[in-house]
C-alpha cells in the first residue's frame, strides 16, 4: 500500500473520513459538523463521511450527544479504556477499531473514492492520531485532523513512533475544553515533531468549532496549505 499523493489534479475535492466521539456515532457527528457548518464553508473542498465505531456503547453518553441525536437510534465507542493489574492502560477494542477504519478504507477505494484524510473528535481525535501513526493504515492517508484529541495510553501502541508520521496534520484545541484538557492536545501536537503539525485554537470547550479565534474558518489556511502542496 502506498500512501496517496497530495497532487489532486484529477479530483475536485478531499475526501475525509471522519471519527466520532465516545459513545457517539456517525450522525452525531453528521450534526457537529452541521452546526459548526464544515460541510456548507468547504463544500468545494471537502467530502466528510463519518461512521461508526465497531463497538455498543457501554454506558451513558455525553449529554450532548443525546440533545443532538435524540431521535436516532445507536450509540458507540470505539474502545473502553481500563488498567491492568500492572498499571498499564489497555483499550479494550482497539485492534477491532482499527480494523474497522482499515475496511472503509478499503470499501471506498474499491468504489473508486478512496480517503484522503482522516478528521476525528475526542476519543475519535485519537483513534485518527492512531490510525495515522500506524504503518498497517497510515499510507491510506495523505493527512490528519485531530478536534480535542490526545496521546494514546494504551500499551498497544507504544511502539509506535508518532514523530515517524510526515504526513500533514491540524491539531485543534479549545480554550475552554474541560473535557480535553488544553495540556493533553497540546501533547499530541508537539508528538507529531516531524508531521508539517498546524496549531488552531478556538475560543470554545469541547466542540467541533467554526471559527479559529482570529475568526477565520478553522480549516482554512490547513486546507490552503494542502492546495499548495499539489
Amino acid at each position: 500500500m502506498e500512501r496517496r499523493s497530495c497532487d489532486r489534479t484529477s479530483r475536485r475535492k478531499w475526501r475525509v473520513l471522519c471519527l466520532h466521539s465516545f459513545r457517539g456515532s456517525a450522525a452525531a457527528l453528521d450534526a457537529q459538523l452541521a452546526l459548526a457548518r464544515w460541510r456548507e464553508d468547504y463544500a468545494s473542498e471537502c467530502e466528510f463521511a463519518c461512521v461508526d465505531a465497531p463497538h455498543e456503547a457501554s454506558g451513558q453518553s455525553a449529554k450532548e450527544i443525546e440533545t443532538l441525536c435524540a431521535n436516532s437510534a445507536g450509540r458507540f465507542e470505539w474502545w473502553n479504556a481500563r488498567e491492568d493489574a500492572n498499571g498499564a492502560v489497555e483499550y479494550d477494542g482497539l485492534a477491532e477499531a482499527l480494523r474497522a477504519i482499515d475496511s472503509a478504507c478499503a470499501t471506498a477505494s474499491a468504489r473508486g473514492e478512496p480517503f484522503d484524510g482522516v478528521m476525528g473528535f475526542s476519543q475519535g481525535a485519537t483513534l485518527a492520531a492512531i490510525a495515522l501513526a500506524s504503518k498497517e493504515i497510515g499510507e491510506r492517508f495523505t493527512f490528519g485532523v485531530f478536534v480535542s484529541g490526545m496521546v494514546s495510553r494504551a500499551s498497544a501502541t507504544e511502539r509506535f513512533v508518532w514523530a515517524n508520521v510526515r504526513a500533514p496534520t491540524l491539531h485543534v484545541i479549545g480554550v475552554r475544553d474541560d473535557v480535553m484538557p488544553r495540556t493533553l492536545s497540546e501533547g499530541l501536537f508537539r508528538a507529531f515533531a516531524n508531521s508539517p503539525a498546524t496549531l488552531a485554537t478556538h475560543a470554545g470547550g469541547h466542540a467541533v468549532p467554526r471559527f479559529d479565534e482570529s475568526g477565520r474558518p478553522i480549516l482554512r489556511d490547513f486546507l490552503d496549505s494542502l492546495a499548495r502542496a499539489r
